[in-house]
C-alpha cells in the first residue's frame, strides 16, 4: 500500500480505543480509513455502540497524517512492514478469525512453511519442570518442521520461542504491546537481527501502545489463528491461557493439554480443559498424537 493511503489506516489505529471490531465497522460502513475522516460527525455517531465523544476523537485523528507519515518511516527504518486488510500479503490464516486485525506490524517474516505450525502456551509464573517442558517441545516441534507461535509472555511463552529456535526452527512472537515496546528479554534470543531472520514478531497494536489486560487477551485470537493447534502447558483456571483455551475450542482447533502426575494451582486449568475433552499429552513422544490430530485438520496456507 503506497504511504499516502497507508497513513490513513495509521491515523484511525491511533484512535484510543478503537479496537478491530469497531474498525472493520467503520471501514464497513464508510469504505476506507481515507473516507472515514471524509464522513460527518453524525454519520460517525451513529455507528452502533460507539462510545461518547468518540467520534470526535475519531474526526481529529486526521490531525495526525503528518505524524503517520513519520511513523511509517521510521518503522520502515527499523526493518517493520505494515500490512492491512487491503493488502495481498496480510496473513491468510488471520482474514479468517473473527475480528481479523485491520493492521498488522511485522518485524522479520511470515514464510509459507509457518502453516506448518503449533502454539505453545502457558502460565508467566510457570513451575521450573513446566518450563523445561515448554522448552523441550519446543525443540522437538522445531526438528519436525514446525513453526512455534506463542505470545512473548514470561514463563511457558518465552520457553517454548526458546526451544524452537535452539531445535533450528522458527518461531512467530505475537505481542500484546505495540512493536515500538519490544525487547529481549532472554540472551538465548541472541540478537532483534537474529530473530527476524528465524521469525517473525507481530503485533496488531498501534506502535507505541502500551501493555493491557485487554491487548493481551485480544493478542490471544492471533495466537490460535496463526496455529494449526495449541498446546498448554501449566494453566490456571483463571487465566489468560484459559482463555487461549476457549478461542482455541471456538475455532474448533485441536487443544493439547498437559497431564501432569503432581498437584497444585498452576495445573488446575489443566485437569479443567482435560475434562472438557482437551487431547492429554503426557511425554514428547505424544509429538505423534500432535502431528495425528493437525493432520486431521488439514493445513492453513499463507
Amino acid at each position: 500500500m503506497h504511504p499516502k493511503e497507508l497513513k490513513y489506516w495509521l491515523a484511525l489505529h491511533s484512535v484510543d480505543g478503537i479496537g478491530a471490531a469497531t474498525y472493520l465497522k467503520l471501514i464497513e460502513k464508510f469504505g476506507s480509513p481515507r473516507q472515514v475522516f471524509s464522513a460527518s460527525h453524525a454519520a460517525i455517531a451513529a455507528l452502533p455502540r460507539l462510545p461518547a465523544g468518540k467520534a470526535e476523537e475519531i474526526l481529529q485523528a486526521v490531525e495526525r497524517l503528518d505524524q503517520m507519515e513519520g511513523l511509517i518511516s521510521q518503522l520502515d527504518a527499523a526493518g517493520i512492514d505494515i500490512t492491512t486488510l487491503a493488502d495481498d500479503n496480510y496473513p491468510l490464516p488471520l482474514r479468517s478469525i473473527k475480528n481479523p486485525p485491520p493492521v498488522l506490524y511485522i518485524a522479520g517474516q511470515l514464510k509459507p512453511e509457518d502453516s506448518r505450525s503449533i502454539a505453545i502456551v502457558g502460565s508467566r509464573e510457570a513451575t521450573p519442570n513446566g518450563l523445561q517442558i515448554a522448552r523441550g517441545f519446543g525443540q522437538r516441534l522445531a526438528q519436525r518442521g514446525y513453526t512455534v507461535i506463542s505470545g512473548y509472555a514470561k514463563g511457558i511463552d518465552t520457553a517454548g520461542h526458546l526451544g524452537a529456535l535452539e531445535g533450528g526452527g522458527r518461531t512467530i512472537m505475537v505481542l500484546s504491546t505495540g512493536i515500538m515496546h519490544f525487547k529481549l528479554r532472554d540472551a538465548g534470543f541472541e540478537s532483534i537481527d537474529f530473530l527476524m531472520d528465524r521469525g517473525a514478531i507481530v503485533s496488531e497494536m498501534f506502535p507505541t501502545a502500551t501493555w493491557t489486560v485487554g491487548s493481551a487477551m485480544a493478542r490471544n485470537r492471533l495466537v490460535v489463528g496463526l496455529a494449526q493447534g495449541v498446546l498448554v502447558v501449566e494453566c490456571k483456571l483463571a487465566s489468560g491461557t484459559m482463555n487461549t483455551a476457549r478461542v482455541t475450542q471456538q475455532m474448533n482447533k485441536p487443544l493439547f493439554v498437559l497431564k501432569y502426575n503432581e498437584v497444585g494451582e498452576h495445573i488446575l486449568g489443566n485437569e479443567a480443559l482435560l475434562k472438557k475433552g482437551a487431547i492429554m499429552i503426557r511425554r514428547f513422544a505424544d509429538i505423534q498424537l500432535i502431528e495425528n490430530a493437525i493432520l486431521n485438520q488439514g493445513q492453513l496456507l499463507f
